[in-house]
């Protein structure tokens, strides 16, 4: 089911290609770039920022990488993002679409969305209690940021 709703999760990206083989049929999730599996098809991690960190100091450092990364654009639905998944970081992908804490993962630790074209509000009160890190900014949210609902592990947020 996993391969399933990484399929749906991707399928309005405008650019959908680096999920696809030669003749257009998706691809295992575990070869997907800044995907993480466990268990052969369990997704936990999806991460697809392009953003170099502190590698680029590296002598060997080599950013051919990112070229596996989805292109940005396009429109993301996070109420398939399958339940297991503990991080979650798309920023700066230009996507749109809705955030509706109360469907996300509930085992959840990072959600980094900041610097995309999210719309609606953001309700703090149905995030999962196991965030820790929560990157929303720079989006099109609409309304005010309720500080007492968030959980009260958050270490890091924007």
């Amino acid at each position: 089911p996993h391969q399933t709703l990484m399929e749906l999760l991707v399928a309005d990206f405008d650019d959908s290609t680096v999920f696809r083989d030669s003749k257009g049929d998706f691809t295992d999730i575990s070869e997907w770039a800044g995907i993480i599996v466990e268990d052969g098809n369990t997704v936990i991690e999806i991460d697809w920022d392009r953003v170099p960190g502190f590698e680029i100091f590296d002598d060997g450092y080599d950013d051919s990488k990112y070229d596996r990364y989805p292109k940005p654009g396009g429109t993301i639905d996070l109420t398939v993002v399958p339940s297991t998944v503990r991080k979650l970081m798309i920023p700066r992908q230009e996507l749109h679409g809705t955030v509706d804490t109360y469907s996300l993962p509930r085992e959840l630790t990072t959600l980094d969305i900041q610097g995309n074209n999210f719309h609606g509000t953001f309700e703090t009160k149905g995030l999962p209690v196991s965030i820790d890190a929560l990157y929303v900014a720079n989006n099109q949210l609409t309304g005010t940021i309720d500080l007492a609902g968030l959980p009260q592990g958050i270490q890091g947020a924007n």
